[in-house]
């Protein structure tokens, strides 16, 4: 990945805040997902709740997938306007 997108999660710029993370496929990305991650973060007092796609979808290996990037940018988009939910590519 070559360029920082528009929320993507930094860890060095988050020393001292409470960061969860949700890890999923997220092929594609929907309002359920967001809806969970809103809620989990508003239940635990979390600063952040983290998207994190799965570097192989272990549950649609057999399945064509969106690639990493694609995925990347879902994610990219489904977090842009939140300021409590970013995603990371860590993992893809």
């Amino acid at each position: 990945m070559g360029h920082v997108r528009s929320n993507e999660w930094v860890p060095e710029k988050e020393e001292g805040r409470r960061i969860g993370i949700l890890g999923g496929t997220f092929d594609p990305v929907h309002a359920a997902h967001l809806v969970c991650a809103e809620a989990v973060g508003a239940a635990l007092g979390l600063d952040r709740v983290v998207l994190m796609p799965a570097g192989v979808p272990s549950f649609k290996r057999d399945t064509a997938a969106a690639s990493a990037e694609d995925r990347l940018s879902m994610a990219d988009l489904a977090v842009a306007d939140n300021p409590r939910l970013a995603y990371s590519g860590l993992e893809v």
